[in-house]
């Protein structure tokens, strides 16, 4: 969170540092990347919370993208698709 800006922001990135991540497709974060590929983004975690048109908010208190707003189709290594292990 040291880059996120703590301001509520519904059609935007809360924290430039993740824009550049999402911006260079995950170039120096290759387990992301492969997430990404797999299809698992943001937009489907069950820690996803919806705010507006292709943006939301990550709740994952383990993310280190917690509490910024990203991007449906970003993705972290803390994805959740909600089934218990």
């Amino acid at each position: 969170m040291a880059g996120n800006r703590n301001v509520i922001i519904t059609n935007g990135w809360s924290n430039p540092e993740s824009e550049e991540l999402y911006r260079l497709r995950w170039v120096d974060d290759p387990a992301c990347k492969i997430l990404c590929e797999e299809g698992l983004d943001c937009g489907n975690c069950s820690f996803f919370v919806d705010l507006k048109a292709d943006w939301g908010l990550c709740n994952q208190a383990g993310s280190r993208h917690y509490l910024e707003t990203v991007k449906d189709s970003f993705t972290c290594p803390e994805h959740s698709d909600g089934e218990c292990e």
